[in-house]
């Protein structure tokens, strides 16, 4: 979290007011549920446990192809299993040196400090194999921050917006080598603060308005390759977002009494996600920062919604066409609320880890694989996740490199567990963060076969391969500049 909407969080709860629930067609504002859930937690650690029963609401009508013979999940006879243990694995020590290195090409360009830039060795944006970028890359920024103090000096009314100054600051490419790359200035992307990055634009948010607990943006769109502009979009909830393409972006935000799951988009026509049903969509359980693990590229983009049944009291479970919601398939009703449950991650093109959550408490108390080909679900083991929580621990599924991904805050600093498929450990990284008077910690953010951790009041980045959890480099940006790491969208 920057410290600009640590400076909206503070600002608007002195404002507070009510708010509108969000539909497929408007978003009104948001309401202050996951905010104060997030002053507990810190940038690494951003999900779990939900106690608010809600709906939000939705338009439209759907082709429904329900199946009323797919099972509900059979409630456990006993509690979850303790969290398993990676530790059997050490934890590798990054580090951006190898054993031995080569003698260098002299026809080569040779990576070198590069002014205006983060201060690692770089080489230049004219380097740049673009053709190669995709899955396994990330974009980091390294900008200054804004005068919390004058932002909003000259405004009358608390809630009129506030056009975001330039930023001074840079803008580098990292290889799944762990090559960097002094793509763009700031300067040359224009003004605005750094929000996303889509594999091909730098989403940049240009206007703040006040919300209830946090803030709408409008938001530019520039190719980082050209610099020229690549669309716009006006007033994005801005909670937590997965851009999945060029121009688009599924966005997560708390609102009335669940969750709003809309897709922002530069593109004509737009497209639709769970706020985009009939009956709305509420997700309970952990939301990490990297929310890019509950898109599944096939057939033009695939999410698994779980909304309430007209009976409350039980869950509806979607599979929503990204392209055409009018295409979205209703797959079962479960026996539970949709607060019991949430999307855990895709295996493959067909069959997705959902779990069921207790009526209090973190973690799952169970865990299921659903195949789509013929409806079934099977039990598996949950062990990994009993201990997810918003304060401390998130995890997910990874699709790409068939891993389970469990990150905790340790005393100063970050361990992230990594499991195999069936529930195997893997490896365990860890290292040093502390904390800041904001809560700053450790953030994690997952590309292809590459994992990324950073920490902003140390100004390290760290990169490992997630299928071994070897290192690959890490690097020391220096303190007291705003750092953020995005991921390119697994395609």
């Amino acid at each position: 979290m920057t410290s600009l909407e640590d400076m909206m969080r503070d600002r608007e709860r002195a404002i507070a007011s009510s708010t509108t629930v969000p539909t497929a067609t408007t978003i009104g504002a948001l309401g202050s549920v996951a905010r104060r859930r997030r002053r507990t937690r810190s940038a690494i650690a951003a999900g779990a446990a939900v106690a608010a029963v809600g709906v939000i609401g939705g338009v439209g009508a759907l082709a429904l192809g329900a199946r009323a013979d797919v099972p509900a999940p059979a409630a456990p006879t006993s509690s979850a299993s303790p969290s398993a243990s990676a530790s059997a694995v050490p934890g590798p020590t990054a580090s951006a040196s190898p054993s031995a290195e080569p003698s260098p090409d002299p026809d080569l360009p040779l990576a070198q400090i590069v002014p205006g830039y983060a201060p690692v060795p770089q080489l230049s944006a004219e380097a740049i194999p673009w053709g190669e970028v995709g899955p396994g890359w990330f974009v980091v920024t390294l900008h200054d921050d804004v005068d919390q103090q004058t932002l909003f000096a000259d405004q009358t009314d608390p809630w009129d917006p506030a056009v975001l100054p330039a930023y001074e600051g840079s803008l580098s490419l990292v290889s799944p080598d762990g090559d960097w790359y002094a793509a763009r200035t700031l300067d040359e992307l224009g003004s605005g603060l750094p929000l996303a990055w889509d594999g091909a634009n730098l989403w940049t948010g240009t206007t703040l308005y006040p919300g209830s607990e946090h803030g709408f943006y409008d938001i530019d769109l520039v190719s980082v390759e050209t610099g020229a502009p690549a669309g716009s979009i006006d007033r994005v909830p801005w909670e937590l977002a997965a851009p999945f393409a060029p121009g688009e972006a599924l966005v997560y935000a708390w609102g009335g009494e669940g969750l709003a799951n809309v897709v922002a988009t530069a593109a004509p026509g737009g497209a639709g996600a769970c706020s985009d049903l009939p009956r709305g969509f509420f997700a309970a359980g952990w939301e990490p920062r990297d929310m890019s693990y509950l898109y599944s590229p096939v057939d033009g983009g695939r999410i698994v919604c779980f909304g309430f049944a007209d009976d409350s009291s039980r869950t509806r479970v979607w599979l929503v066409d990204v392209d055409d919601v009018a295409r979205s398939e209703l797959l079962a009703e479960f026996a539970h609320p949709a607060t019991r449950y949430s999307f855990v991650g895709w295996i493959d093109d067909d069959t997705f880890l959902f779990a069921r959550r207790p009526e209090s408490g973190p973690g799952a108390e169970a865990l299921f694989r659903y195949d789509l080909r013929d409806g079934s679900i099977t039990e598996v083991d949950a062990s990994i996740y009993a201990d997810v929580h918003y304060r401390s621990t998130e995890g997910y599924f990874h699709r790409v490199s068939q891993r389970h991904i469990v990150a905790s805050l340790v005393d100063g600093g970050w361990e992230v567990a990594l499991y195999g498929l069936d529930g195997s450990p893997v490896a365990t990284i860890e290292g040093v963060c502390p904390s800041d008077d904001r809560g700053l910690s450790s953030e994690t953010r997952t590309s292809g076969d590459r994992l990324i951790v950073t920490c902003p009041t140390d100004g390290d980045v760290a990169m490992y391969d997630l299928g071994s959890g070897a290192p690959v480099g890490s690097w020391d940006v220096g303190a007291g500049r705003i750092l953020q790491a995005f991921d390119h969208p697994d395609r």
